[in-house]
């Protein structure tokens, strides 16, 4: 979709659909006075009409207000250089404009809202009237990390003549690695680098026409991070819509896990749901277990579903107040679903002393007393995780010895056993009550991953209220690793749902130009996997025959499940590079102390080479998908 241009809008509503603004040129003992009218698109026409005026005066322009309001100049530029700004010319009153006629001064008028219009002497008794010309750098412009786009100004015009040259620029680049090919051309291709969150980079187009005049405009080109581990679609009834990234956390075959996300976009095809599990990025995953979950409940509640699988039926969320370790007023952070996240402030923390966040959530009371209520929150991680992952297995050791690493993390040893307790405590949201004496944790939320076009999913915990009595608790986090969009309570009751689970009746894997029968691989939990590699997906067909129709006053949800484990195997680093497996180790068994190393890393990456080797590129789905 094309972004509005503001600079285009023409002349401010209040001056209505067609205005006319007399520009009246002096030049020597002859002045030509030419009559605008604009469209109602609010662009300019062609002048209407000139008339012969006599003066006495040289080297004098006037530009004489002819409409029923008053009109704003923008800006009257003499060769280029700003003469006047933000003129204000009643109705019925002129503005008059010193130039040395004799020397060819060029007079540029940029009326309201960026209309522009050129005069310029030329001879005793004539005129040249050049009308400016547009660009339109069209966009915005949407590519995912290590790909390329080309960008697109053909819509650019010249009214009165033709545009003669293009030119691109980067103008703002977070990233400092953005780059273009053909930049003086219609068409030149942006090329996207690696990125650690989606980026955006704006990039500017200066368009000149037959007249040597010159008009920019602007655009913004969005570099998407791409998610790792397999993407899961569902049929939405006209195309496959993304639903989530499945199994984020089991980068190991020891992590091995079934990851459970609410799929309501399914719509059937020929009785049937469909589902597909894409593997985009460089890495292998296993698969073992595909499944479909129908949720039926009362109509006037939500479905909210655990990562682990649980189901909670919730009506009347309330906000919760919050004060976090910083001693900031975070109440209107968690308010919303709204995309506006509390996070951790890194550049002003001592991590040397501290390397946990926390906040202290206030609860409404409830209306009645009850044991137990349902805790919202809807989170991400940072991508602080991926990089420590990455920082690991591939800046400090190298993808060359990634196979040994693999090797030596999935052994049951101390190193091991140490890595297993980092990553569950690292990545851990906790959630406490205190007890008198300490905070004690009752239960432990995860992260969604920033990496999903989707991210802000909502999860639901336990919270059991009988365990403390002033009706506060705490959410402890490692500095830097989340970032929280909403928190809320849930004091509804419980109510009866139906649950019916569907099993895939088809599994078909697509590699290359092979198709293979997988579903006896992926029915059940067991030692027998479904391998996916870069590029492969496995169509899932759900038979809906024994499925009852939605009961009066009850809504239907979908839960989808998908488990399994991952590697990734992603670029290599240089050969030469000097692999520290002792220091990796080390940094396993000092988790403050890596942290420490890592934050720094993660607030300056411009100074850090392993940069270029952090994500991997992806491959676009060979099916039809959601355009969001």
């Amino acid at each position: 979709m094309k972004k509005p241009k503001s600079n285009r809008e023409g002349i401010n509503p209040v001056i209505g659909v067609v205005l006319m603004i007399v520009v009246v040129v002096i030049i020597s003992i002859s002045v030509y006075m030419w009559t605008y009218k604009f469209t109602e698109e609010k662009q300019v026409e062609a002048p209407q009409e000139k008339i012969l005026l006599e003066s006495t005066e040289g080297n004098t322009a006037y530009i004489r207000n002819l409409s029923e309001n008053d009109v704003i100049i923008d800006r009257i530029y003499i060769n280029s250089k700003v003469d006047d700004v933000n003129i204000l010319i009643p109705k019925g009153e002129v503005k008059k404009i010193n130039f040395n006629a004799e020397n060819g001064d060029k007079i540029q008028i940029v009326t309201e809202k960026g209309t522009k219009v050129i005069f310029h002497y030329i001879g005793e008794g004539t005129e040249n009237v050049n009308m400016m010309p547009i660009a339109d750098a069209d966009g915005p412009y949407s590519v995912n990390e290590g790909s390329s786009i080309v960008l697109d100004g053909t819509g650019s015009n010249d009214p009165d003549g033709v545009i003669t040259s293009y030119h691109w620029e980067i103008t703002n680049d977070p990233t400092g690695a953005a780059s273009l090919t053909n930049a003086d051309t219609a068409t030149p291709t942006f090329h996207a680098p690696f990125v650690s969150s989606d980026t955006d980079v704006e990039v500017e187009l200066t368009v000149t026409d037959d007249d040597s005049a010159t008009d920019t405009d602007t655009t913004t080109v969005t570099i998407n991070n791409v998610p790792v581990c397999p993407h899961l679609y569902g049929w939405d009834g006209e195309r496959y819509q993304f639903i989530s990234s499945m199994i984020p956390n089991s980068i190991l075959k020891r992590y091995e896990s079934t990851y459970y996300h609410t799929a309501d976009c399914l719509k059937l095809r020929d009785d049937h749901y469909d589902l597909i599990l894409f593997e985009a990025v460089s890495e292998k995953a296993w698969i073992n277990n595909v499944g479909l979950r129908v949720v039926d409940y009362p109509e006037d509640r939500k479905m909210v579903v655990s990562r682990s699988g649980e189901i909670y039926i919730v009506k009347n969320p309330q906000p919760v107040e919050g004060i976090d370790s910083y001693g900031n007023d975070v109440t209107s952070l968690l308010k919303e679903m709204d995309g506006k996240y509390w996070s951790s402030d890194l550049s002003t923390k001592d991590i040397q002393k501290e390397l946990n966040d926390w906040i202290i959530l206030k609860l409404p009371k409830p209306e009645t007393p009850i044991s137990e209520a349902k805790l919202l929150i809807a989170v991400r991680d940072s991508n602080l995780p991926d990089l420590a992952l990455w920082s690991i297995m591939h800046y400090l050791l190298g993808t060359p010895n990634s196979e040994y690493v693999i090797h030596t993390l999935e052994r049951e040893t101390d190193l091991t056993s140490n890595f297993d307790n980092d990553f569950e405590d690292v990545l851990g949201i906790k959630i406490q009550y205190w007890n008198g004496t300490e905070w004690v944790t009752v239960n432990t939320v995860y992260p969604d991953s920033q990496q999903n076009p989707f991210d802000r999913v909502l999860q639901a915990v336990s919270l059991p209220l009988n365990k403390y009595g002033d009706n506060e608790i705490r959410i402890l986090m490692t500095s830097g690793m989340v970032e929280i969009d909403y928190i809320a309570v849930d004091y509804s009751e419980n109510v009866d749902i139906n649950i019916t689970d569907l099993q895939p009746v088809k599994a078909v894997k697509y590699s290359n130009s092979t198709r293979e029968n997988v579903l006896d691989k992926i029915r059940e939990i067991d030692d027998s996997y479904a391998l996916l590699e870069q590029g492969d997906y496995i169509h899932y067909t759900f038979d809906t025959s024994g499925l009852n129709p939605i009961e009066k006053g009850y809504a239907r949800s979908f839960v989808a499940y998908v488990g399994g484990y991952y590697y990734i195997t992603g670029p290599e680093v240089p050969k030469n590079k000097f692999y520290n497996l002792f220091w990796a180790e080390n940094l396993v068994k000092s988790p403050d102390k890596f942290l420490q190393w890592l934050i720094v890393r993660y607030l300056h990456p411009e100074n850090y080479s392993y940069r270029k080797y952090y994500y991997m590129d992806a491959v676009a789905p060979p099916f039809p998908i959601e355009d969001n």
